[in-house]
Order: C-alpha cells, then structure tokens, then sequence
C-alpha cells in the first residue's frame, strides 16, 4: 500500500492498497498518539517488522481482512517531511523482509520523494509565473486605458478568474455619494456540469444589478475595508458570523454559495472590494485568498 500521512489532521489515508492482487479502500484513520505512524514519522527510517509478535508489540493494526505474519513500513520523505509511506505485508511466513528488499523499497520511496517535491517546485514556478503573467496585463490596459477604468476593472475580474478559476466574480466601487456601486462583473458558466450554467449566471445578473447602489453599512464591501483582510465565506446562507449584506442577495436569487470578498484600498483609505464566487460550499483556500 501507497498511505498518505496528515500530520495536522493526524490522519492516514490510504491511496493505493492492494491486498492478494485485490485493490481494497480502507476508510481513513486516526493516527495513534505514540503509535508506529508517529514513530515513522519521528525517526524517518524504514521500519521491518519481522513476526505476528513483533507487529503486535509495535501496536500495527490490521488494514485488511487478514492479518499478516510480517510488514515493512518505508516513510516517503520530502524535503524534512514525511508525507507519505510505503506498507508491505506478507501472508505467507515470518521474515519474508530482509535488509535487501529494505534497501529496493528505500530506494523507491526516496525516488517519489524527489518527484513529489519537484512537482511541487513545477507547480509553484507556474503559478508564479501565472500570477505574474496577469499583472502584467492588467498593468498593459492600465497604460492604455488611462482616460477609462471600465476596461481595467474587467481585465482585473478576468485575471482573478484565470487565477482562481471561480465562475462569478464582482467589483465594488464606493461613489460619491459614499455608496456601493456595481461597478464591473465577469460571469463564466460551467454549461452541462455541476455548476452553474450561463443562462443562469447572466440571468443573475440582471436581477442583482438593479438592487445597486447599496448602503455600504453591513455589506460584504463594508467588513473587507473594516478589517483590511480577504472575508472567506464557505456557506454564505447558513455559516456563523455572516453579514446580511452578503447573506441578503443569496436569498433574493434562491441560490447558496461560497464567497470572498478582497478591500480595495487607496492608502490607507477603502474604495470598495473585489469579490469572487463559487457554488461549492467550503469557502476559498488560504492560497486562493493570498
């Protein structure tokens, strides 16, 4: 078995098990406080455990429907962590694990580690560049926009889009008249899956555009400037502590989702929010909100 290590959520989740040539899905467990996973992860070291006994000693729990005569645990290690292990058992007889298979497994295992991290290295660099890619833009139809916001503002929804891969995002403006004005709006919808489609979205739209401009006092706009921090919302009709301002136009359409509302500040001085939408509930990632 192939089982990933959650040390926050001190859990294992087995991501590939196989038991007699027969895949199983064991449900996730709980790591036990002192137990083997934690001494693992502690020492870093492939583990054999050479008899029924010696498994029983080290407090090993059975994962399938048998319980095996002897096991190797082999942590996958990447960069100081451990994030996952490797688990072989054998059904047949006691010591069937030597120093040889040890060395073939450690090998395999320090080979995914690497993978693993690169992948993580490849990940980055293109989300870097991705973040970066978009501001680029945004700064390009500032420089030929100079007479016209409009444009900029739908460049920005467009590169939170791209980046975040939400179907609706807004902007919000304070006016002069020290409202909430609906200033721009990018709707993308997600036509014969499971979220929403674009006949939905633009119809949206329409019937929310009209209820603007909003008092600023209890909007979303409103507590993303009071605080200066993104508002991740996972449930924006039912979940603890949401303003009725961004609970108030979910009820009007029917609809529940998550939201995050970003400030938008001049100074130290806020001129409104961006806001981003999603229908899974669950809210926003902390790298979504970054």
């Amino acid at each position: 078995g192939i089982r990933w290590y959650d040390g926050e959520a001190r859990r294992v989740s087995f991501l590939y098990e196989v038991e007699r040539g027969q895949r199983i899905h064991p449900a996730p467990r709980e790591i036990v406080p002192g137990g083997p996973v934690e001494q693992l992860n502690r020492a870093r070291q492939a583990t054999l455990y050479p008899t029924r006994a010696a498994m029983r000693a080290a407090g090993l729990l059975r994962v399938g429907a048998e319980e095996c005569l002897c096991a190797m645990r082999v942590p996958i290690v990447r960069g100081e962590r451990m994030v996952a292990f490797i688990s072989l058992e054998n059904y047949e007889r006691e010591h069937a694990y030597g120093q040889a298979e040890l060395r073939l497994v450690s090998t395999i295992a320090a080979s995914m580690g690497v993978a693993m991290d690169n992948a993580r290295l490849f990940k980055e660099t293109q989300e870097a560049l991705q973040q970066q890619t978009a501001t680029a833009e945004v700064l390009q139809v500032i420089s030929s926009s100079i007479a016209d916001a409009q444009p900029v503002l739908n460049k920005i929804l467009e590169s939170c889009h791209e980046l975040i891969g939400s179907p609706v995002q807004h902007l919000m403006l304070l006016g002069e008249d020290a409202r909430v004005h609906f200033s721009a709006g990018l709707a993308v919808g997600d036509d014969g899956h499971a979220g929403w489609s674009q006949a939905e979205l633009d119809a949206n739209i329409r019937r929310v555009k009209p209820l603007f401009p909003i008092a600023l006092e209890g909007s979303a706009t409103a507590a993303a400037i009071a605080t200066g921090q993104v508002q991740n919302y996972p449930d924006v009709l039912h979940g603890a502590g949401v303003p009725e301002g961004v609970r108030a136009p979910a009820r009007f359409l029917g609809l529940n989702y998550s939201q995050m509302t970003a400030p938008l500040m001049q100074g130290g001085r806020g001129i409104g929010s961006i806001a981003a939408q999603r229908p899974t509930l669950g809210g926003f990632t902390p790298k979504e909100q970054a």
